[in-house]
C-alpha cells in the first residue's frame, strides 16, 4: 500500500505541475506593432478585409519590429528561444534579422534567425521583444513578390513548454533592389 501511494505521488505531482504550467503557457499571446523603418516605405495592405502593413525591401532599409507578448495567466512565464524562419545569416531572403530582444542572432550558417531570451514575464504583465531587420544585399525577391514569416517564441513554466506563433508580422515586398533576375 505504501509503495502504491509513493508511486502515485511520483506520477501525480509532476503531472499536476505540468498541467498548471501548461495552463499558464496557453494563456500567453503575441501581436506585432507598427514597424519603425528608415529607408523603406511601410505600405498598408487590405487583404481579406484585415488591415495590415507591408515593408518594401529597398536597398539599405533598417526596421524595428516589435512583438508584444502578454501573459494573461496568474503565473510567471519565461520567454525562451525565439526563431524567425528564412531571416537568419545564411538565408537568401531580401531581409535579415540581426538582433532579437537587443541580442545578436546566433550562428553564421543558420537559415533561421534565433536567440534565447530567458526573460521572465510576470502574471498579467507584458514584454516587448524588438527585432532589428535590415536589407540583405545578396538576397533575392522578385519585384512585387510578397513574402512573410511566422516567428515562434518559446514560452515556459516549470515543466511545460509551448511554442507561441506570431502570425501578424508585416509582409515584405520585393523591389528592383532585391531582384536576382538577370
Amino acid at each position: 500500500m505504501v509503495l502504491l501511494a509513493a508511486l502515485l505521488v511520483v506520477v501525480a505531482v509532476p503531472a499536476v505541475v505540468w498541467w498548471i504550467g501548461q495552463g499558464a503557457t496557453q494563456k500567453a499571446a503575441a501581436h506585432t506593432g507598427v514597424p519603425r523603418c528608415e529607408g523603406a516605405d511601410v505600405v498598408p495592405t487590405n487583404d481579406d478585409g484585415f488591415r495590415a502593413v507591408a515593408i518594401r525591401m529597398d536597398e539599405g532599409f533598417v526596421c524595428t519590429l516589435t512583438i508584444r507578448v502578454t501573459n494573461r495567466s496568474d503565473r510567471e512565464v519565461t520567454l525562451g528561444n525565439v526563431r524567425i524562419p528564412v531571416a537568419g545569416p545564411a538565408a537568401r531572403s531580401g531581409y535579415r534579422v540581426t538582433h532579437i530582444g537587443g541580442d545578436p542572432v546566433r550562428g553564421f550558417d543558420m537559415v533561421e534567425a534565433e536567440t534565447d531570451l530567458g526573460w521572465a514575464v510576470q502574471a498579467g504583465d507584458e514584454e516587448d521583444v524588438p527585432l532589428r531587420v535590415v536589407f540583405r544585399p545578396q538576397g533575392c525577391a522578385s519585384p512585387g513578390l510578397r513574402t512573410w514569416t511566422i516567428p515562434t517564441i518559446e514560452v515556459r513554466d516549470l515543466l511545460a513548454t509551448r511554442d507561441l506563433d506570431v502570425v501578424d508580422l508585416p509582409e515584405f515586398i520585393g523591389t528592383t533592389d532585391t531582384s536576382c533576375d538577370t
